[in-house]
């Protein structure tokens, strides 16, 4: 079983779930904001951690952010096969000695992906370049010892730490969940940016393709459970 950490009302799982229960893996939503425990590592096959409208940094305002960030950490240090998206990134950035902060504006929408050396080289990673799904603004660096394997124009896009796979945009978002995600978001005082609108296009035409590429990268990051747990 693998759980997923959610933090906030209406993230997309679906995609996540289908995908993992198809492969036999098998998932349970655990929202951590609403103080359900993460399941003990040891009962686990491997860790999806999602995003949130949050800030790695707000651990006072959001205190169970700490709870995820704990699970991050005991699962580097027992090498559980780990991914973590967009805030999930964030979080696994701050526990191994990176930084999560504000970053210097928006990046919204699909954009280029470009892989490093070690993302080329990453058994997951290694055949996703090309355009993503992004939302956010804020960002992270990268910890210390750690392989930067993808960045964008405007910010780094993917890390690994041992078992630890940190994406920062969103291969596990539908056009159902762009949907959600963008009636959820509120306006600052001049509005929306230009070209929001066009996301929820975009995603409704990627829909299909959106899927092969989060299928893909399940089958190379999501081990098979065993037929029986000792």
């Amino acid at each position: 079983m693998i759980p997923l950490i959610v933090h906030s009302e209406g993230t997309d799982t679906a995609w996540l779930e289908q995908i993992l229960r198809e492969r036999g893996a098998g998932s349970r939503v655990v929202r951590v904001d609403q103080g359900e425990p993460v399941p003990a590592l040891d009962e686990v096959d491997g860790l999806v951690v999602l995003g949130g409208a949050m800030g790695a940094y707000e651990t006072e305002r959001y205190p169970f952010l700490r709870d995820t960030m704990r699970s991050l950490e005991q699962a580097v240090e027992r090498e559980v096969p780990t991914l973590a998206i967009c805030l999930g990134a964030q979080l696994l950035a701050e526990v191994t000695g990176g930084r999560a902060y504000p970053g210097h504006g928006r990046e919204w929408g699909y954009i280029p992906v470009r892989l490093t050396d070690a993302g080329r080289a990453d058994p997951v990673l290694h055949a996703f370049e090309g355009e993503h799904l992004s939302f956010h603004s804020d960002t992270f660096d990268p910890p210390p010892g750690s392989a930067l394997l993808a960045d964008s124009p405007a910010y780094p896009q993917a890390f690994r730490v041992g078992s630890a796979l940190g994406l920062q945009f969103h291969p596990e978002m539908s056009s159902d969940g762009v949907r959600r995600l963008l009636a959820a978001t509120r306006p600052d005082a001049n509005g929306h940016p230009p070209g929001v609108a066009r996301i929820l296009t975009d995603a409704i035409a990627r829909d299909e393709a959106g899927h092969t590429v989060l299928r893909r990268l399940i089958e190379r990051w999501a081990p098979r459970p065993p037929a029986t747990r000792e």
